[in-house]
């Protein structure tokens, strides 16, 4: 199945392990993270360690896939697709059938994410962007 000039598998072969990576981390999030916040609230940065993990995968991938694999925006908006679906579907799959919660909640903490998964991506995008004009020298002497 090709979408946007490229087979599927070219979406996600090159990214797999950052996926696999991405998975473990919301699991984590709700196995260990979680938890371990409620009984001892002084670990409250665990929670936030787990979501920058995630970011960071989905900016890893995206500036993979740009650098070695020459993807354009609309390649990247599957990606965004992608990561949206697989992070937050299975975050609010877990919050529906373990921690019973309503469609409504589920709808907005997904569409919610899936804005922040954008964000990452469009950051990453600016960022590989940046650094092949070859302006990073100079963005770093601005703020140093």
């Amino acid at each position: 199945m090709m979408l946007f000039g490229k087979p599927v598998s070219e979406y996600i072969f090159p990214i797999k392990h950052y996926l696999l990576v991405s998975i473990l981390i919301v699991i984590s999030q709700y196995t260990i993270a979680l938890p371990l916040t409620e009984k001892y609230p002084q670990y409250w940065f665990v929670i936030n360690l787990t979501q920058i993990a995630w970011e960071l995968m989905v900016a890893i991938s995206v500036f993979t896939l740009i650098e070695r694999h020459k993807f354009g925006l609309k390649n990247l908006f599957v990606v965004w697709i992608l990561f949206s679906v697989l992070i937050h579907g299975l975050k609010i799959t877990i919050r529906y059938f373990f921690y019973d919660r309503p469609v409504e909640y589920l709808i907005d903490r997904f569409s919610y994410g899936s804005l922040l998964v954008l964000a990452v991506v469009v950051g990453t995008i600016l960022f590989a962007e940046f650094k092949r004009r070859g302006h990073m020298g100079a963005i770093s002497r601005r703020f140093s």
